[in-house]
């Protein structure tokens, strides 16, 4: 399955939902822009809902990364949340979930998201 994202636009917060695999920058493009496109409008508080990655590799991290960022370097924030075992695997081999909040449920990123 090919790397797809939908993003849910709310007054406070972005949702965007990750599908698929994510295994290369190039895959990502579109996502950037959207993101950027969001800091645009004054939207600084994202949940990155990783429910539906089914794979993601160094390259996706790395464009997980980027995303942090730049919403950080705007004053903003992101949380992960439903992320599979495997993925996070990988953030604790990386050391990444040192520096991405995790949220157990949508319910738990949408608190800390809104604080």
């Amino acid at each position: 399955m090919a790397f797809n994202f939908e993003i849910n636009t709310l007054l406070e917060y972005a949702e965007v939902k990750l599908e698929g695999k994510l295994m290369a920058k190039s895959e990502a493009t579109n996502l950037m822009v959207a993101i950027d496109d969001l800091l645009h409008q004054k939207i600084f508080k994202f949940i990155l809902n990783l429910e539906d990655l089914q794979y993601l590799n160094s390259s996706g991290l790395g464009c997980l990364v980027t995303i942090l960022t730049k919403v950080r370097n705007e004053g903003g924030e992101v949380t992960l949340v439903n992320i599979s075992d495997k993925i996070e695997q990988l953030m604790l081999i990386t050391k990444l979930n040192s520096i991405f909040h995790v949220s157990q449920n949508i319910e738990e990123a949408i608190h800390y998201i809104k604080n």
